[in-house]
């Protein structure tokens, strides 16, 4: 005898309206279960961090600013050759001539020579690593600011050193001014080879026509007549004075 087949039935679950939320019970039961982990995690992890800020500030020394401040005054050549010749010239006519001239006396605040010359100045001031030259240039850095309308660079220099301590920033800064204006001054002062020449020869030959017509003027004067002519020019004078005051008298008579 055989048993008929069963019939199944496949009835779809049912979902309620919550179904779709997150469970976070178990995330919240794991963290009750690791608790006294997780702080101690936390707490080496802000004990680590406190003690590489500290190792951190002990092996940073701190830094210190000074600045110096250097004009650019307006250049200017004025030659005069003679009271009748003079000549007269601006060296900063021109923008591109100005902007250009500023970015060479920028540049030239790290010029080596400087560095050398503050070396030799404040060796008993500075470390025997820092009387190098370039690392000395390491602490130095230059800017132009900007002029009070905020648009335009001014016609000042800043030259800023960062060190260690404060009173050597402040030295060095004032000796890089000093000597930084000394090489400005050399580098634009100088006139040119060919120029220098020209006056030397000019200065000789002015020199010899001097001298050749202070000569001729001492042998005029020496043979000159003009002493007698200006005592006769009084006598004469003189003589007329007297006639004039006797027709005076006569007329008045």
């Amino acid at each position: 005898m055989s048993a008929p087949d069963p019939t199944v039935t496949h009835t779809p679950p049912a979902y309620g309206p919550y179904d779709d939320e997150i469970d976070l019970r178990q995330y919240l039961d794991i963290l009750i279960a690791w608790w006294k982990e997780i702080a101690l995690i936390a707490v080496l992890a802000a004990a680590l961090a406190g003690l590489a800020v500290l190792t951190l500030r002990q092996a940073t020394s701190p830094a210190y600013a000074a600045n110096a401040d250097v004009v650019m005054a307006r250049l200017v050549s004025d030659i005069a050759l003679d009271e009748r010749v003079r000549t007269l010239g601006d060296n900063l006519s021109g923008n591109t001539s100005a902007v250009s001239r500023r970015a060479a006396m920028v540049e030239l605040v790290y010029s080596g020579s400087v560095a050398q010359a503050v070396a030799e100045e404040l060796s008993d001031l500075l470390t025997e690593a820092e009387q190098n030259p370039s690392a000395l240039l390491k602490m130095v850095s230059a800017e132009t600011p900007t002029a009070s309308d905020g648009r335009t660079a001014s016609d000042l220099i800043r030259i800023t050193v960062t060190t260690d301590d404060p009173d050597k920033a402040a030295a060095i800064a004032n000796s890089w001014a000093k000597h930084y204006i000394q090489e400005v001054n050399l580098i634009f002062g100088q006139a040119p080879a060919e120029v220098l020449d020209s006056v030397q020869a000019e200065l000789v030959s002015a020199n010899t026509s001097y001298q050749e017509a202070q000569t001729a003027l001492e042998q005029y004067l020496a043979t000159s007549p003009i002493d007698t002519l200006q005592r006769q020019i009084a006598e004469k004078t003189l003589l007329r004075d007297n006639l004039q005051l006797g027709k005076d008298s006569i007329l008045d008579t």
